[in-house]
């Protein structure tokens, strides 16, 4: 691997002048496709990375900061995007947003992107971790809404996973259940590994088993809900009770439960984890666990500007508190349907 490649390295390996190089990696629309593809091709061969310094030179304050997310569409990004919009608009800075789902090569676009802005904050499992070290050898600011990422240690914030899932396997266990269930998201989701580790927990507690066929893997949409508590109800035991990795793949197994003529939240009991604003609206209302989705906008902007005035600061890592919302969908009568009494021990560790 070249570890001292220059621009003009890069052009002579490439075929073309070192202003088309400068002009792709500044994502120029005047590059023609194949020129870009080659040029790329040729930069992550050599490993070029241009001087800081001349970097940092030719890199004007832009009052723009990137918004990176593996899809825009769903409700949870939404309230995300709106923290970091009302923060950002105090600045008077303004939020480019990227959404890098069915789109081959993003990385190539975020190369060229960094031109054209002061910074930029990612979803945790919408970018690859080489592209992270990457930016870190660039002196690009950036922040990560979710854990870090082992290979590139940075600024993040994220939420107490781990708790929440924690919490809401207990409150099952509080009533009566055994035989619980949990839909996970993707698997190179680091949010995921936590919710499945934090329920884990609370059946070992408990001194249950965790049948792996009550461990089905999603991917945070309505129908990875469904197809998931479809496979749950085809299980000779199926569980009575279902902890989804999110309120959407919740909504989707309740559907899916209803299909089988199972009464909810009598026959099957279902938590699912956000608190998306339509999640008391359904019927049954949706038992989840609030994570302050808002808030993880605003602070990763917070982190962002810290980082954008001083770029050897140590790394701040943020975990905002997670709580458990009892409504209906698993078993409580009423959002007020705890006692007190009944709520400490739904969420206190489990005794036999």
């Amino acid at each position: 691997m070249k570890k001292n490649a220059t621009v003009y390295t890069v052009a002579e390996r490439a075929g073309v002048s070192i202003a088309t190089v400068s002009r792709t990696l500044a994502g120029s629309p005047k590059v023609a496709s194949l020129t870009r593809q080659r040029v790329l091709q040729v930069v992550d061969e050599l490993n070029y990375v241009p001087h800081p310094a001349a970097r940092r030179l030719a890199h004007q304050r832009t009052d723009t900061i990137a918004l990176v997310f593996p899809d825009i569409s769903g409700p949870y990004y939404s309230s995300v995007i709106r923290g970091v919009e009302q923060a950002t608009g105090v600045h008077d800075y303004n939020v480019l947003i990227y959404g890098t789902r069915d789109k081959a090569r993003s990385d190539q676009f975020l190369r060229g992107l960094t031109s054209k802005i002061d910074g930029l904050i990612f979803l945790a499992r919408s970018i690859e971790e080489d592209y992270l070290a990457w930016l870190q050898k660039q002196d690009i600011p950036f922040v990560l809404i979710g854990p870090s990422a082992p290979l590139a240690p940075s600024d993040s914030v994220s939420v107490d996973n781990l708790h929440g899932a924690y919490q809401a396997a207990r409150h099952l266990l509080w009533h009566g259940h055994r035989r619980i269930a949990i839909i996970t998201g993707p698997s190179n989701s680091p949010d995921c590994r936590q919710r499945l580790d934090g329920y884990k927990r609370a059946l070992r507690e408990a001194g249950l088993s965790l049948p792996p066929e009550w461990i089905i893997t999603g991917n945070f949409q309505y129908e990875g809900g469904r197809t998931a508590m479809v496979q749950l109800c085809q299980q000779d035991s199926p569980p009575t009770a279902v902890l989804a990795a999110n309120d959407e793949m919740a909504m989707g197994a309740i559907s899916a439960a209803r299909q089988y003529r199972l009464r909810l939240p009598e026959d099957m009991a279902i938590i699912g984890f956000d608190d998306i604003q339509v999640a008391g609206m359904i019927d049954p209302p949706l038992t989840t666990v609030l994570q302050p989705m808002q808030r993880l906008g605003e602070k990763a902007v917070e982190l962002l500007f810290q980082r954008i005035r001083t770029q050897g600061a140590p790394w701040q890592n943020e975990i905002l508190p997670t709580h458990l919302v009892v409504r209906r969908s698993c078993g409580c009568l009423t959002n007020q349907g705890l006692s007190q009494k009944s709520r400490v021990s739904a969420l206190t560790p489990f005794s036999r």
